[in-house]
């Protein structure tokens, strides 16, 4: 009996695995434009110095604009 169970399990248990994938693959939500677009510009946001960003000033003064591009 113990045999069968582990046979099972061992057949069993990956077809489990790849249909929860699959639903998880299937049921990812894609951004839209507008949130793409949104995230982009907080990216941006980020980079230029603001919310304490990588080229965030120390002493507090406000980051100098740059140009897009």
């Amino acid at each position: 009996m113990s045999g069968q169970f582990w046979s099972l399990a061992t057949v069993i248990g990956p077809i489990i695995l790849m249909l929860v994938i699959g639903y998880a693959l299937v049921r990812r939500r894609r951004l839209t434009s507008a949130e793409k677009r949104s995230q982009s510009a907080a990216v941006k946001d980020i980079y230029r110095g603001g919310e304490g960003g990588p080229n965030a000033p120390r002493d507090g003064t406000p980051p100098k604009p740059e140009k897009d591009g």
